[in-house]
């Protein structure tokens, strides 16, 4: 019973001291042992201090993240990432590269400057040194996130930035942020596709972008190595030619003109007038001669499908077409009717008035033709509805 008794105790003292394990770590060669409780002390001085690894302006979200990590006692939200957690760091990392299927770069958000210091930081000797670091590194993940959680809701850049000061329509897609909810949310991927769930203009686009993304890293992938071939000129013999007439087919550069060409691995003259084309297009020499500027072009992969819908994408986030209530619109110079419902539409002419007389559009020619006032047919009110129905 005295055994059992001493077991128990040791059990429970053990569950005691487990979560306080959970809260320190230790990193790097030197063996330094951190806590949480000591970072918090750090990570609540930085918000007094400038910070070193970025421009302090870059940290857009500092009051929002001040006011949160308060009601957090300034525990570390990103503890295990900054403590060498792989599992913690593929999540993190997963989550801003998923930012790209919205048109945004994951390099915005400071992911590869994070992982390069807080390698650089492990190895520091001092334990105040590496809370230092950490202390930045942790308000630079967060003030990052928020950032791309703004961006994807409500837009990277604006209608001025993009325009100029001297436009001036409405903003009307704002999206409310719930910048706290989407810090402490674990599914942070899920919280930012119920953002658009609702627009199905931006649905689509999102479509249309990963479809022009996944050709982009098709002509990335399909790259030839022109290395071993400093220059290709008329009558030189090489397997590449052959590859070089297969993508300018592919990419039907300069122009239709190429799918002619025969596939052959000798620069004929045929290839030579293609290339000197494909020169002149891009303000090259036009020599026909392939040297290192050609084969950038060559393997040049094209970018404005992707940047035309990550524009789209953007001017979603700022504008979209309100929902319209059900309306009878008249046009009456046409005599149609409208009829708009909720989810349908249609039209139909009517006939207002008394009926027309039979010369009436040979009438209505001359008036338009000639623009003599007196010529004006009798059951026509003014000139300008006359000038809207021929």
């Amino acid at each position: 019973m005295k055994s059992f008794q001493i077991a128990l105790v040791a059990a429970f003292f053990a569950l005691l001291a487990f979560p306080s394990c959970q809260k320190e770590a230790k990193i790097g060669e030197h063996s330094v042992i951190l806590t949480q409780d000591s970072f918090a002390y750090y990570l609540e001085n930085q918000f007094s201090r400038w910070t070193v690894l970025v421009c302090q302006d870059q940290l857009q979200f500092m009051d929002t993240l001040q006011s949160f990590y308060r009601e957090r006692e300034f525990m570390p939200l990103h503890w295990d990432v900054l403590m060498g957690d792989s599992a913690a760091w593929d999540e993190l990392e997963s989550t801003f590269s998923y930012s790209e299927t919205h048109g945004m770069d994951a390099r915005y958000y400071y992911l590869p400057l994070v992982n390069y210091y807080k390698a650089k930081a492990a190895n520091y000797s001092r334990s105040d040194s590496i809370y230092q670091v950490y202390a930045e590194l942790e308000l630079i993940i967060s003030n990052s996130l928020l950032r791309m959680y703004k961006d994807i809701a409500n837009g990277r850049s604006s209608p001025i930035k993009a325009y100029g000061y001297t436009y001036m329509l409405p903003r009307n897609n704002w999206k409310s942020m719930r910048f706290y909810d989407f810090l402490n949310e674990p599914n942070k991927i899920g919280m930012i596709e119920e953002i658009h769930r609702n627009d199905t203009t931006y649905q689509e686009l999102q479509k249309l972008l990963k479809l022009y993304q996944h050709r982009k890293k098709i002509e990335i992938s399909s790259e030839i190595d022109f290395g071993d071939y400093p220059k290709l000129t008329l009558g030189d013999s090489a397997p590449i030619i052959r590859k070089l007439i297969t993508k300018l087919k592919q990419r039907n550069i300069p122009d239709s003109s190429v799918q002619s060409l025969l596939d052959t691995n000798i620069f004929t003259k045929e290839l030579v007038k293609v290339i000197k084309t494909l020169q002149l297009k891009y303000n090259l020499t036009p020599d026909g001669v392939m040297g290192y500027k050609t084969y950038g072009i060559i393997n040049t992969t094209p970018t404005h499908k992707v940047d035309q819908v990550k524009a789209n994408m953007e001017r979603q986030r700022w504008f979209t077409k309100p929902k319209e209530k059900p309306f009878v619109y008249i046009n009456l110079p046409q005599y149609i009717i409208e009829m708009h419902g909720p989810d349908s539409s249609m039209e139909m002419k009517v006939c207002i008035g008394k009926n027309l007389p039979d010369n009436y559009d040979a009438m209505v020619k001359e008036y338009s033709d000639s623009g003599w006032l007196y010529k004006l047919p009798k059951n026509m009110e003014t000139p300008q509805i006359a000038s809207e129905i021929t």
